[in-house]
């Protein structure tokens, strides 16, 4: 079913609001982590140099509010490729033009690397899920903590630490947590630009999960989007098969969200070597594959209906 232009625009250019939110910190942030963005004539490139983590490294909304152009795919080359980026990822939407943009990738040496699933519910829809006492809004003061079990979850270097925790407070970004007593141990983010919601980094100490936390704090976030007047909320999650079932997709259509889309993502290494002290912290970076099959089993934590 096609989708409605303004449905699909918001569907992919609140995902480049969170992108640009994400990137641009302030320089002591930015150092620490590598971190650069520019706005293409069609989307945007943000990247993380000093994380070889895909999802960091990557182009959102490449042909979406206007057709792409082939001097978007080089400029997104050239900006990786000075930002010391070894590789990165362009999100295909099916609803990007010129139709031949598959092909450009191909002729550029992109490689078809997965898939992710776009979904989107109505904000104002009811939520089901009772609420749960132990989700509450956080502050500052937990943001070390949020940062270190994002970090934690996915087996991500230390240097996105300050990163992720400068997050927390910024315009436009609301935070969650879920607690076991005094203790935050379950966390997730809103992030709100204009008419849509975006729900995003969902994690849990290993030590309190299988708990319905992260299904509390979707509802939780659910309920505060409409609250700031989402009329609607999206979300990303690994690619769902037969092969790799995905229990966060079935769990997220349970509470409301319908599929939109499936996305392909697209990869191209640059010839660039990173040098030794990196090398370490790229080892220890995870796959985005591997990150969003963990994330999605975070997402709800409870097995599929």
């Amino acid at each position: 079913m096609e989708l409605p232009r303004q449905l699909a625009l918001d569907l992919e250019l609140s995902e480049v609001e969170v992108c640009k939110s994400l990137a641009d910190m302030p320089a002591a942030i930015a150092q620490g982590i590598g971190l650069d963005w520019r706005l293409l004539d069609s989307g945007i490139a943000t990247a993380a140099s000093r994380a070889d983590v895909l999802m960091y490294n990557r182009v959102v909304g490449l042909g979406v509010a206007a057709p792409a152009d082939p001097g978007d795919l080089e400029a997104a080359a050239h900006f990786f490729a000075g930002a010391g980026c070894p590789r990165f990822m362009v999100h295909l939407a099916p609803t990007a033009t010129p139709f031949e943009l598959p092909q450009w990738l191909l002729d550029r040496g992109f490689s078809l690397h997965n898939y992710w699933l776009k979904l989107w519910r109505d904000g104002k829809a009811p939520v089901e899920e009772p609420a749960d006492l132990r989700v509450r809004p956080i502050g500052a003061e937990h943001a070390e903590a949020f940062a270190r079990c994002e970090a934690e979850a996915f087996n991500l270097p230390e240097t996105v630490i300050p990163w992720f925790a400068s997050i927390v407070g910024l315009r436009h970004w609301h935070h969650y947590a879920a607690f076991e007593e005094n203790e935050p141990v379950g966390f997730g983010a809103l992030h709100v630009a204009g008419r849509v919601g975006w729900l995003g980094f969902a994690s849990t100490r290993a030590s309190h999960r299988r708990q319905g936390m992260q299904s509390a704090l979707i509802a939780t976030r659910l309920r505060a989007a409409a609250e700031l007047g989402c009329e609607i909320v999206v979300v990303e999650t690994a690619d769902d098969t037969p092969q790799k079932p995905n229990p966060s997709t079935h769990n997220l259509v349970r509470m409301g969200f319908q599929l939109a889309y499936r996305r392909p993502n697209w990869v191209k290494k640059l010839a660039i070597e990173l040098p030794p002290p990196e090398v370490a912290e790229a080892a220890k970076a995870i796959e985005p594959e591997k990150a969003a099959a963990e994330a999605l089993a975070m997402e709800t934590e409870k097995p599929a209906a």
